[in-house]
């Protein structure tokens, strides 16, 4: 009798990573292991001179021993020295899945899956998935009538600042939304949410108009989740690929309000620089990998049918979760042919 394929998760210290890592090996349908990894200083260095080791690491992982597994899924570059490693301890029978962006060379895995916002050059081994990989909703969309239109405010990163505008035309719109469907409005802030936009868009709400500030409430008692279930169509803020791959996956229309980037990078990458070259093509550099390309990523939903501009700036994604469904089979298809049953 053939036993279960040993099927190890290289946790780090991103939520969202490992939530993505957990769904895939939950649809994967087989037991799995999760290794958390402890990075050290060295784990700064680029992936070319780590090459198969744990030098990046605190220590070896106590879960890190033999039977050695038959396949490995990390994410994100952290995890590929380590990766690498228990391929090389298990004799080079250990298969490697990568999700993200590895900072390597795809000869080094069995399997690439990753998102257009990377920039990831094409390769036989590398899968161009739509959105980011997603664990089904905790709670499922409301069985009775929608209960409102949702806004999602997300918030800053090193490529996006949001401003007062950006918040005002997220309300526009949601508000636009809500007297179509003839619903109330709700609203929720992010974790990356700046104090001032929250406080400024609570000003503009009325009584009516249901409200939650994460950062005011500390991040308690969150309805987040509950409200995405209830939705009848979804505004939000193009800042945060994983607050999209949430409102697109409850099955509703979507609007996705454009996030302005920050003045420097519109500077260097803008049309016909040279540096837009490495905008676009260069999300695998060992060294200097651009930022997350969001443009990026929308064009790619544009070309797969999933979205359209908005002629007011933005993008519409109409409910498109068969599509998406048959895009996971076909990766799924792929990934389990690596394992030791399939062969």
């Amino acid at each position: 009798m053939t036993s279960p394929p040993r099927v190890w998760l290289l946790l780090g210290q991103r939520h969202g990573d490992n939530a993505q890592l957990r769904a895939l090996a939950a649809d994967l349908g087989a037991e799995s292991r999760e290794i958390q990894l402890d990075f050290n200083g060295f784990c700064q260095l680029p992936n070319a001179a780590l090459g198969a080791s744990l030098l990046s690491l605190r220590g070896r992982p106590a879960e890190a021993a033999p039977p050695w597994p038959d396949l490995v899924i990390g994410i994100g570059r952290r995890s590929v020295p380590a990766a690498r490693w228990l391929r090389a301890r298990s004799g080079g029978r250990t298969r490697l899945v990568h999700m993200g962006r590895p900072r390597a060379h795809p000869r080094h895995f069995d399997l690439l899956l990753t998102t257009g916002q990377y920039a990831m050059p094409d390769a036989a081994n590398l899968i161009r998935l739509a959105l980011p990989w997603q664990a089904p909703l905790a709670e499922p969309p409301a069985a009775g009538p929608a209960r409102h239109v949702l806004a999602v405010l997300g918030g800053d990163s090193w490529t996006v600042r949001l401003d007062e505008a950006t918040a005002g035309t997220l309300l526009h719109r949601a508000r636009a939304a809500a007297a179509r469907h003839g619903l109330p409005l709700a609203v929720a802030t992010s974790p990356r949410t700046p104090p001032r936009l929250a406080a400024a868009l609570r000003a503009r709400l009325g009584s009516a108009e249901r409200f939650y500030d994460w950062h005011a409430a500390g991040g308690r008692d969150n309805p987040y989740r509950e409200w995405l279930g209830q939705a009848a169509e979804i505004v939000l803020t193009g800042d945060s690929v994983s607050a999209l791959s949430d409102a697109v996956w409850t099955g509703c229309p979507v609007q996705v309000v454009a996030a302005p980037e920050r003045p420097w990078l519109r500077l260097i990458t803008r049309p016909g620089t040279p540096l837009r070259i490495w905008r676009r093509r260069g999300g695998n550099l060992a060294l200097g990998a651009p930022p997350p390309d969001l443009d990026a990523l929308f064009a790619d939903l544009e070309a797969r049918g999933l979205a359209q501009p908005d002629p007011e700036g933005g993008w519409r994604l109409p409910p498109c979760c068969a599509a998406l469904e048959a895009e996971r089979h076909a990766a799924l298809a792929r990934l389990r042919a690596l394992l030791p049953c399939a062969e």
